[in-house]
């Protein structure tokens, strides 16, 4: 920092020779202790021209400098294009001006009013820039409720850009304070009260007329289920207005023909039951961040470097092992956590940020069947508690024992970091030092735990190692494949290679252990990549990447092909026939999953035996299945439910399904029976979570 203010200094004696040319005749005859600098006093007509030019610089410099795109600079390249919508500038300059205009009337000084302004929308551009560079989410309205979660991402990834925020906020200051010194205005009391009421009416009308309408918003093309390129289209300011509006103006949807009374008949059919006769082995999910399987595509090598899944693929061999899809891609952790304990699904949540937003009461989960069946219960997580309002909701899930970053830590108060995050090693220490805890301590009784991981969060870019004498490359490829990418995916590799080690591990001390115990091991979502690295590496398959490089493909569609929600991307209608197939365009929503057992569990019953490998299903699905294997599959009402329709229809994404034929239908194709299930399953979610009806104080589900 020291050194940009040395690089400001040239600027700064200009401008003081500057201001000497300020003093009058008269004030340079008089010693210099005396003179005062000139001040200039602006009539009304003049401040407003000023208001308007200043407040199209202010939405220039959002629009242009300030706003994040990707590394392909959407954005910008948006705007460069002949087709230039002049409604996107003025959607967005109408709020800085009338808001400058209100401040101006209000206080009385064009002083107070444009620094203010500009500092206004400056700092929410910055914070939804940064936003976007760490977490590939652009910032919404009610991102402000949630200051200290951005604190901890700002901590954690990057020290320099508070220094950058604190050097943006003294800037305006010290701007305020210059202005307020040289510049008067000559406004009358009447003229300010007048101005003042015709801005703020002016600022409550265009709010309730332009900014909430959707016709207006859609007129300018744009990805709809890509929010970073969306905001980067449509301009910082106008999305995020239209997002408050937006969310506030929304009310729940209740499914069509839905009655809870259709729910309390399933109930009564679906009656829980529980298997006294069958093994209670102790069972531990483990998420991964990010953690996939896709250094098997077949356009990585990694001879003569560490194969990063070199024990998954062992273990595999030993498992029951298949794919989850999930609901989005790149982020959306909570999300897959969500949908695997509740038997739920995001994807039925459009609306909603995140879908722990959803359980504000105590909510059905696994936890609560494990607890049903004498297990004790633990949720794990070596990050902070208020992180998607984890240390509430996980309580509410019916998890008795709940632990974050602090219980990672060692005596002294301190963790093990790797990129920034709590270390794999480190988290799973805490999980073998809370499953040993739990078991030592609650009479025998079998142990439920389930644990999310973090260290290989991305941003990816530099996580583990940069260019120059700390860069590495850990794999080579068949084909060509840009510097920068090579970066990352070296990056990302180290940390499922980590990962993997972990892995091994936590199976050696499992199968020490002389009891029954079995373990679920799966990804979360795929990694925070930029678009065009799935079809480098040909996630998307050939078909989907020659839909990609078509010459007449749209570019503002392809951006949202990675980031949107899987829920509303596979809407038959929203994508184009003929564009790519299902298969193709899920495939970045795909993450692999083993369920593995122990020796001493295998010795009683082999689940290879049993049950085939290779399915894709929903991550839904998941809890009812691992509840079905170990012999509990009709635990709940709504876990008995779920078995029966993963067996109807494996994967359920709101609009589009894999029937267990493996026969890819839309909503309109399902068979009788396919469409009763899953129309009671849209439902069974909406009574679960809004139903005045639904107060099983236990969260069971009945």
């Amino acid at each position: 920092m020291l050194e940009k203010l040395k690089a400001y200094l040239p600027t700064l004696f200009l401008l003081a020779d500057k201001t000497k040319k300020y003093f009058s005749d008269k004030e340079k005859s008089k010693p210099f202790g005396e003179r005062k600098p000139l001040r200039v006093t602006l009539s009304t007509g003049v401040s407003l021209i000023i208001i308007f030019v200043l407040s199209a610089a202010t939405t220039a410099m959002v629009l242009f400098k300030l706003q994040y795109a990707y590394k392909e600079d959407v954005g910008i390249w948006y705007y460069m294009q002949p087709h230039f919508h002049l409604n996107v500038f003025i959607m967005n300059f109408l709020p800085v001006v009338f808001v400058m205009l209100f401040l101006f009337f209000a206080t009385g000084r064009l002083a107070v009013a444009f620094p203010a302004t500009a500092f206004l929308f400056g700092f929410f551009a910055v914070a939804n820039r940064f936003k976007v560079f760490l977490r590939d989410d652009p910032l919404y309205p009610w991102d402000l409720s949630s200051a200290r979660e951005a604190l901890s991402v700002l901590s954690n990834n990057s020290a320099g850009i508070i220094g950058k925020v604190a050097l943006f906020t003294l800037f305006f200051i010290a701007l305020t304070a210059a202005l307020c010194f040289f510049v008067r205005n000559r406004v009358s009391a009447a003229s300010r009260a007048a101005g003042a009421v015709i801005a703020a009416v002016a600022l409550t009308a265009l709010n309730l007329t332009l900014y909430r309408n959707p016709d207006i918003y859609e007129s300018v093309s744009a990805p709809v289920y890509d929010y970073v390129a969306e905001y980067n289209l449509k301009g910082f300011i106008y999305a995020f207005i239209y997002k408050f509006n937006e969310k506030n103006g929304k009310t729940t949807n209740e499914p069509r023909g839905y009655t809870a009374a259709a729910i309390e008949e399933a109930q009564a059919r679906h009656a829980p039951v529980f298997n006294g006769e069958a093994v209670r082995p102790h069972v531990i999910f483990v998420m991964g961040e990010a953690f996939t399987d896709v250094s098997e595509l077949p356009i990585f090598d990694f001879t003569g470097f560490a194969d990063p899944l070199e024990n998954f693929k062992k273990i595999r061999e030993q498992s029951v092992s298949g794919r989850l899809l999930v609901s989005g891609t790149g982020g959306g952790t909570a999300d897959t956590e969500f949908d695997v304990l509740t038997g739920m699904s995001k994807r039925e949540e459009p609306d909603v940020q995140y879908a722990f937003k959803l359980i504000s009461k105590p909510t059905g989960s696994l936890a609560g069947a494990f607890k049903s069946m004498g297990y004790v219960t633990a949720f794990l997580h070596p990050g902070d508690g208020w992180f998607y309002h984890r240390s509430v909701t996980y309580k509410q899930l019916g998890f008795e024992n709940v632990e974050f970053k602090p219980y990672f830590n060692d005596e002294n108060g301190k963790g093990e970091y790797k990129g920034g995050w709590m270390t794999e090693k480190t988290t799973i220490d805490g999980l073998i030092r809370n499953f040993e805890h739990l078991r030592a301590n609650n009479q025998g009784k079998p142990v439920f735990e389930y644990l999310t991981t973090i260290q290989n969060h991305g941003p990816y870019n530099e996580k583990y190692g940069a260019w120059g004498k700390d860069f590495f490359r850990n794999f080579n490829t068949r084909t060509e494949m840009p510097d920068d990418d090579v970066m990352l995916l070296s990056n990302y590799f180290e940390g499922v290679k980590d990962a993997d080690r972990e892995l091994a591990r936590l199976t050696d001390y499992l199968n020490g252990l002389g009891e029954p115990a079995a373990l679920v091991y799966f990804g979360d979502h795929m990694p925070s990549w930029p678009w065009g690295l799935y079809t480098d590496t040909g996630i998307g398959d050939e078909e989907l990447s020659a839909v990609i490089s078509s010459a007449d493909f749209n570019k503002d569609e392809i951006v949202g092909r990675v980031r949107y929600e899987i829920g509303d991307a596979l809407n038959a209608a929203s994508v184009s026939a003929g564009q790519a197939s299902f298969e193709s365009r899920i495939a970045i929503y795909q993450t692999p999953y083993i369920i593995w057992q122990n020796d001493a569990y295998r010795k009683i019953e082999d689940f290879n035996a049993l049950y085939p490998d290779g399915k894709l299903i929903s991550d839904s699905f998941l809890g009812a299945e691992v509840m079905e294997m170990i012999g509990q599959r009709d635990v709940t009402s709504f876990i008995s439910f779920l078995n029966g329709l993963r067996k109807l229809v494996p994967v359920a994404a709101k609009h589009e399904y894999i029937t267990s034929g493996g026969e890819y239908k839309t909503v309109d194709d399902l068979s009788p029976e396919e469409a009763e299930s899953v129309t009671l399953y849209k439902y069974w979610q909406y009574y679960n979570l809004y139903s005045s009806k639904n107060d099983d104080p236990s969260g069971l589900n009945k």
